[in-house]
């Protein structure tokens, strides 16, 4: 009777948290846009928010059934960017959860100061630095968080729906970090049964608790179901599963150190038939399927690096790099090293006010974030975005954890006041640091993207098809905002990327007579190669995998736009 007295009293109450935190997210939202300028983090979004807004769903990083949702959205509202415009409303609703979810279960200023803060600086990278990846990560830390929250307290089916909807959407926007986001739900639910299991089973009927906890514990996996089913539909045609399979394989030597290790693998990629310039030239993104980018050599290149991935990275290697790269984050004062800085000070915090035993929660908390770093440094991934699932989610589950764990005696306030101080303080000192570099970043945006003397010379050539190297491909004009609707140029396009092989990029290069973006450049009037690129590598290229005996491959220089060269690749006599 006394809890169900509780729960009612913590239920008519609870829109005053709601709506506070509405207010203090609006207010950090506002704030943040005007500290810093909103711009794509990477040109994967750009592309990504092109295919949906062209009516496109067969993405791969993003879910079928996502993408399907943001395809009628956008029609909707054809003048704006929805798939950028919606990580920026769901980010939103996730903060405001997370922090009401604080709020409500601590009733202290200190702790609802903390959880502002940590929000706060957290916020720059979903409304400035807008990524689906970051997106998805934060969507399933804060829909864990309230759903362990109503588990534990009030059992209520309307916050259950808002968490595990903000679980499902996470997942949606990128599967991958899925798996490290249920790792820290399952560690803080095993302390806390382990810490006060009896007192909270206590007067529950077991069949019930028994029967919530299966329910709760197959929607936790629902998503991943749900993935698979999503990659089935992606894959549902042979071009389509082709294109998957394709972007698999070229994503372990495009993100992983394949390149960098081919000299300890030198004498099995020989025997394959594969040069050091092959791989290098697959790092590059010259993606040319049909000769040494086949998807047959890149299963070759796979499999040796695979097999002799060990050779170039060991566990203790990994966690020497790991401490090395933390010290070189936390002096250069980068997005990963302030983050360190604030999760430490989070830890402080926590140790400072909660009991002793409690203590174990930023332990475990601690540990299994170590261990997640640890182990993106051991597989060799280690661009930002991987480590911000771990970011994110610690500081998120650190945070509750001091919300609703045991506190110390009153006689500790001081402590508790003067850590609360250093969190904010801390804050408030790497602020401008963060506008700072994400500041820097939006101007490099604007050297990514063509010069207008480029578009107009494209569109003053509309019967020619022109070809840039992926690595330095500049954007069109719409890259600089990403609320904008992209626009893609007509008879533009790169030598591949995740999209290639995919059935949308194949159909629109067929409309310029092109299959091969590499290979059709050959003797093509029609098909010129545009920029200033490594030439002396591509001409070795070219000349091993398509000069036919007594001939030689060469780029011509036929044009200029802005000491831009365009090139025509033609055969001449040795």
């Amino acid at each position: 009777m006394a809890r169900h007295l509780k729960a009612e009293k913590e239920k008519t109450g609870a829109w005053k948290y709601t709506l506070a935190s509405l207010v203090i997210n609006a207010a950090i939202l506002a704030l943040v846009m005007h500290l810093t300028t909103a711009f794509y983090e990477t040109n994967d979004d750009f592309t990504i928010a092109y295919r949906i807004a062209d009516g496109y769903p067969y993405v791969g990083f993003v879910n079928y059934f996502l993408c399907r949702v943001l395809i009628v959205i956008q029609k909707m509202f054809s003048g704006v960017n929805v798939f950028m415009l919606s990580q920026v409303v769901v980010s939103f609703i996730a903060f405001t959860a997370v922090l009401e979810t604080v709020m409500e279960r601590s009733k202290r200023l200190t702790d609802s100061l903390l959880a502002v803060a940590a929000v706060f600086f957290f916020s720059f990278d979903h409304y400035s630095s807008i990524q689906f990846t970051k997106t998805s990560a934060l969507l399933m830390a804060a829909g864990l968080v309230v759903v362990a929250d109503t588990y534990i307290n009030s059992r209520s089916v309307i916050r259950f729906f808002i968490g595990f909807l903000l679980y499902f959407t996470g997942v949606a926007y990128r599967q991958m970090g899925m798996f490290p986001a249920l790792a820290y739900i399952c560690m803080f639910m095993l302390l806390f049964w382990l810490i006060s299991g009896r007192e909270f089973f206590e007067g529950r009927k077991p069949v019930k608790e028994i029967g919530l906890f299966l329910l709760i514990a197959a929607l936790l996996v629902a998503p991943y179901g749900i993935d698979q089913l999503s990659d089935r539909i992606n894959a549902g045609i042979p071009e389509r599963a082709l294109a998957r399979e394709y972007q698999a394989l070229r994503t372990t030597i495009t993100d992983y150190p394949v390149y960098e290790s081919y000299d300890s693998l030198q004498a099995e990629y020989e025997s394959a038939g594969i040069s050091k310039n092959d791989v290098y030239m697959i790092d590059r993104f010259i993606l040319d399927y049909d000769g040494g980018a086949s998807i047959e050599n890149l299963r070759t290149i796979n499999e040796i690096y695979n097999k002799g991935a060990g050779h170039t990275m060991t566990a203790e290697m990994a966690v020497k790099k790991f401490v090395r790269e933390v010290w070189k984050s936390l002096k250069s004062l980068n997005f990963t090293g302030m983050h360190i800085i604030l999760l430490a000070a989070l830890g402080i915090y926590l140790i400072f006010v909660l009991k002793p035993r409690n203590w174990t929660f930023i332990v475990v908390i601690a540990l299994l974030t170590v261990a997640l770093y640890i182990a993106i440094y051991y597989l060799q991934r280690t661009k930002y975005r991987a480590f911000y699932v771990a970011d994110v989610s610690a500081a998120f589950w650190i945070l509750y954890a001091v919300a609703s764990q045991e506190r110390r005696e009153a006689k500790h306030r001081i402590l508790e006041v003067l850590a609360c101080l250093l969190v904010i303080a801390a804050v408030f000192s790497m602020t401008p640091i963060a506008a700072r570099i994400l500041n820097a970043k939006a101007a490099h945006n604007t050297t990514q993207v063509e010069a207008p003397e480029h578009t107009e010379y494209f569109a003053e050539h509309p019967d020619m098809f022109y070809i840039m190297p992926t690595a330095v491909q500049k954007q069109p004009a719409t890259y600089l905002d990403p609320f904008a609707v992209p626009v893609m140029p007509e008879n533009v396009t790169n030598t591949g990327g995740w999209e290639t092989l995919t059935p949308a990029r194949m159909d629109f290069m067929k409309s310029h007579g092109v299959n091969n973006p590499i290979r059709d450049l050959i003797d093509n009037p029609n098909v010129l190669f545009f920029s200033e690129y490594k030439f002396d590598e591509l001409t070795e290229y070219y000349n091993k995998w398509y000069a036919p005996e007594g001939k030689r491959i060469v780029f011509e220089k036929v044009d200029e736009v802005l000491d831009t060269g365009i090139y025509t690749v033609r055969t001449v006599d040795l």
